[in-house]
């Protein structure tokens, strides 16, 4: 008898270690994204866009992570500042269509990012 190995998969349950938040890259923020972080931190969509995001014609509103200091939105302690308020792209972290299979399930085959709290499944 032959047995076939199942995929494995994973579980996540964030440890708020940051280390997601430190990683180069863009975090896009849509319309909804800025207004709700902006009403979590009692500033208008304005003020919020010009303090804390960057703009382009190809990306729209977005932070640039640039090296391991991380996201501008973390504070001293390493929490972020909007985390009740958190953008989509960062919330719906690590489930991204890059890390997980067709079923929607984190894949150990795609996820290759330092995590703690990424675990296989039981």
């Amino acid at each position: 008898m032959i047995r076939r190995k199942k995929n494995i998969t994973l579980e996540f349950k964030c440890t708020r270690c940051s280390l997601c938040c430190r990683e180069k890259g863009y975090v896009l923020f849509s319309k909804s994204d800025i207004e709700r972080a902006s009403k979590y931190l009692n500033l208008t969509k304005e003020v919020f866009a010009k303090k804390y995001l960057d703009y382009s014609e190809a990306y729209g509103f977005y932070i640039e992570v640039k090296d391991s200091r991380g996201c501008i939105l973390l504070d001293d302690d390493n929490n972020c500042i909007i985390q009740n308020a958190k953008p989509e792209k960062c919330s719906s972290f690590p489930y991204w269509d890059e890390y997980t299979d067709s079923d929607g399930n984190l894949s150990r085959k795609k996820f290759d990012r330092p995590c703690p709290g990424i675990y296989e499944k039981k």
